[in-house]
């Protein structure tokens, strides 16, 4: 298949020309690994039956996202320092979610369609980005949009000037991708709904529609964040580089909706099987960060994210004539690694 998206020219412009940046050789092969984590419980859960106290029922809640994503950029082709064809071969792509249900834990590994897939990005003639399934299983059309030739880090150099504790402001778009967020998306599509679960019953109920711990974030999340040199000559395993401090933020409001009253979400309470309004949700990101990039060879060596993911939630619902609040805090650790690696011709 060959997909023509009109987003190349834009991607592109995530490299700012006149400012230090990754600058793509021809012939070079980088191997990106990622490997993410995201472990939360609920910290704070209050119910309010017919305006009296009751102790909140299933609190804690454990569950962990993991994400492990390998894969491999041959730049074919370079003009002037950007990449203008490359080959991406995934090599290895795990999606994993732990779930503590009372005193079970229910476990889902969620499949990728780009499993053993390479992939072919360029320019076509009018200068719009156009991708080739070279090998493998061709997934739908939908997934194969939002590509893009750049590595996930790129964008956080837009605007950088490489001298001591120089500052800028980072974007949704390039925090996004930093956070591996797109391909969160693109390369984990969510499961179709569990028809067997009605109203957040059954197993997977309150998992469904992109929240809840099936996901990383909100879809809804705006980010904004800022970067910052601290050391032109640091190190990162014997590796002379530049050091560069990041900060990640994103907060507001998740829309009310109707629910089943089941709900993962941020508070997790699957025992009330009633229709449910969720309103006062709301989110708040707080993440840290460094980029380590080497200087000698125009390309970024390591990112290092970790902070923390606060989701709030206030549910009504009723049954029989009785009215139930509940309002439940929910906390999740951030811990990210991204390496860039040098793919030499022997391996």
């Amino acid at each position: 298949m060959n997909l023509v998206t009109p987003c190349g020219l834009a991607a592109l412009a995530l490299l700012v020309v006149d400012s230090p940046s990754h600058v793509y050789e021809a012939g070079r092969t980088i191997r990106v690994t990622t490997k993410l984590s995201l472990v939360s419980e609920t910290v704070d859960l209050e119910m309010v039956i017919d305006g009296e106290q009751r102790d909140g029922r299933g609190g804690n809640q454990p569950s962990e996202v993991t994400l492990a994503v390998v894969h491999t950029d041959e730049t074919v082709e370079a003009e002037e320092g950007l990449p203008a064809r490359v080959v991406r071969t995934f090599e290895r792509l795990d999606h994993e979610v732990l779930q503590a249900m009372g005193d079970e834990e229910v476990q889902e590994e969620r499949d990728s369609p780009f499993e053993d897939l390479v992939l072919e990005l360029g320019f076509d003639e009018d200068g719009e980005l156009e991708l080739d399934v070279v090998e493998g299983s061709e997934p739908e059309s939908e997934l194969l949009e939002g590509h893009v030739m750049q590595l996930s880090v790129d964008g956080l150099l837009e605007g950088a000037e490489f001298e001591a504790d120089a500052t800028w402001s980072l974007g949704d778009e390039a925090i996004r991708r930093a956070l591996t967020l797109d391909l969160e998306l693109l390369l984990f599509p969510a499961p179709e709904p569990d028809q067997d679960a009605s109203g957040g019953g059954g197993r997977g109920g309150g998992w469904r529609g992109g929240r809840g711990p099936q996901s990383l974030t909100e879809a809804e999340a705006e980010w904004e964040g800022e970067a910052r040199i601290e050391d032109l000559e640091g190190d990162y395993e014997g590796m002379e580089v530049a050091v560069i401090e990041l900060e990640f933020n994103s907060e507001g409001d998740l829309p009310e909706r109707q629910g089943g009253g089941g709900g993962g979400g941020a508070g997790g309470q699957r025992s009330l099987a009633l229709p449910a309004l969720l309103r006062d949700n709301t989110f708040n990101y707080e993440l840290t960060g460094t980029l380590y990039f080497s200087m000698e060879q125009q390309r970024p060596v390591a990112l290092e994210v970790e902070g923390t993911i606060t989701r709030r939630t206030e549910r009504i619902s009723s049954r029989g004539g009785r009215e139930v609040e509940v309002r439940s805090t929910r906390v999740g650790e951030w811990n990210q690694t991204t390496l860039f690696e040098i793919v030499e011709d022997d391996q």
